[in-house]
C-alpha cells in the first residue's frame, strides 16, 4: 500500500484532469440516455397528433351526424306544424260556420222596427248561457298559436334522443 504523504502531492498535481475526466465519461455515459430521452418525446409527440387527429375525425363525424339528426328533426317539425296548421284551420273553419249566428226570419224588420222607435229591445227569455262573442281574426290568431304550440311540443319531445 502507497503511504498516504507520497499520495497527496500526486493528488494536488492530477485532480483536476481526474475531474475533466470523470466529467467526460459522465457526459458520454449520459448522451445517450439523453438521445434516448428525446427520441422518446418525438415518439410521443407523434402519438399525441395521431391521437389528436384521430379524436377531431371522430368529433367533426359525430358533430355532422348530430348536426344531420338536428335538421332532420327539425325538417319533421316543420311539416308537422303546417300539417297541424292545416288541421287547425279546418277545426276553427267549421267551428265558425257552427258558431255563426243566424238572424231568424223576419227579423230585419225587427231591426228596423227597433232602430226607428230608438228604443232598445229587450228579449223576452234570457239565454240559458251567457254568449261570448269572438271574431274571426281572433279565432284564427288562437289556432295558429295552438297549432304552433302544439308543433313545438311535438318537436322539443322529439329532441331528447339528439345529444
Amino acid at each position: 500500500m502507497i503511504p498516504l504523504a507520497t499520495l497527496l502531492p500526486i493528488l494536488r498535481r492530477i485532480w483536476s484532469y481526474a475531474l475533466a475526466v470523470a466529467l467526460a465519461l459522465g457526459l458520454w455515459h449520459y448522451r445517450g440516455e439523453w438521445q434516448a430521452e428525446k427520441a422518446g418525446r418525438a415518439s410521443d409527440k407523434a402519438l399525441y397528433t395521431t391521437a389528436q387527429q384521430v379524436a377531431d375525425a371522430e368529433w367533426s363525424a359525430k358533430l355532422a351526424k348530430a348536426k344531420a339528426d338536428y335538421d332532420a328533426k327539425a325538417a319533421q317539425g316543420d311539416k308537422d306544424h303546417e300539417q297541424l296548421s292545416r288541421d287547425y284551420a279546418a277545426l276553427a273553419a267549421d267551428y265558425k260556420q257552427r258558431m255563426r249566428i243566424q238572424a231568424p226570419k223576419g227579423y230585419a224588420g225587427h231591426v228596423q222596427a227597433i232602430a226607428d222607435s230608438h228604443g232598445a229591445s229587450v228579449p223576452q227569455a234570457a239565454p240559458a248561457a251567457p254568449l261570448v262573442a269572438i271574431t274571426d281574426a281572433d279565432i284564427d290568431a288562437c289556432t295558429a298559436a295552438v297549432a304552433y304550440g302544439d308543433a313545438a311540443h311535438a318537436w322539443a319531445l322529439s329532441l331528447d334522443g339528439v345529444r
